[in-house]
């Protein structure tokens, strides 16, 4: 094959891989409700309605939902004391695997020096299951709110952080934060809390 025909073929491929593309966005923006106008003669698509939103007041006692602010006022509020902040998900399996860690040194630390955020969308008992089982029903929790932009969320709760869990937050008594990605460290943990 000649390299005018490699650079043909190339080229097609790439075309074809832009439609795919072009096709798949489209069709998502149909699905979520955000399509472009109508056409003379046809029915504007509806949103999709959002099933978790009619269940945040389901999470008072357990949880609270977390949106773009929130992480400020928390900070606010923790201010003068340190803090440790831990993201965790239900589809992370080191998350979940730890959280009974968690439920343990939760019952060597003064109330309030541990803080939980769950990022994916939960269900409140899934929720309650959860953190019942870890021992950590007295803990503080938030929720990632489900009509909150997820990306301006994360980088509220610190910029450095690309999505990845689980994370730990070390928020000293001045504020500072200071974020480490991955397995927790409990011994470090323990000794940062003294």
């Amino acid at each position: 094959m000649s390299s005018a025909d490699r650079s043909k073929a190339r080229l097609v491929i790439r075309a074809s891989t832009l439609i795919r593309i072009l096709a798949l966005s489209t069709s998502l923006a149909h699905y979520s409700g955000y399509a472009q106008p109508p056409h003379a003669g046809h029915a504007a698509p509806q949103a999709m309605p959002d099933r978790h939103a009619s269940e945040i007041a389901d999470f008072e006692g357990i949880a609270h939902p977390l949106d773009v602010g929130g992480m400020a006022s928390i900070r606010a509020r923790h201010l003068g004391a340190p803090v440790i902040v831990h993201l965790w998900g239900l589809t992370c399996a080191p998350c979940l695997a730890e959280m009974p860690k968690w439920g343990r040194l939760a019952r060597e630390v003064p109330k309030g020096a541990l803080l939980f955020i769950e990022t994916e969308q939960i269900s409140p008992s899934r929720l309650h299951s959860i953190v019942s089982a870890a021992g950590l029903l007295r803990a503080e929790h938030w929720v990632f709110s489900p009509v909150a932009n997820e990306d301006r969320l994360r980088f509220e709760i610190d910029p450095e952080w690309q999505g990845e869990l689980p994370r730990t937050l070390f928020i000293t008594a001045d504020g500072a934060i200071h974020g480490v990605s991955g397995d927790t460290d409990f011994k470090t943990v323990r000794r940062w809390l003294r």
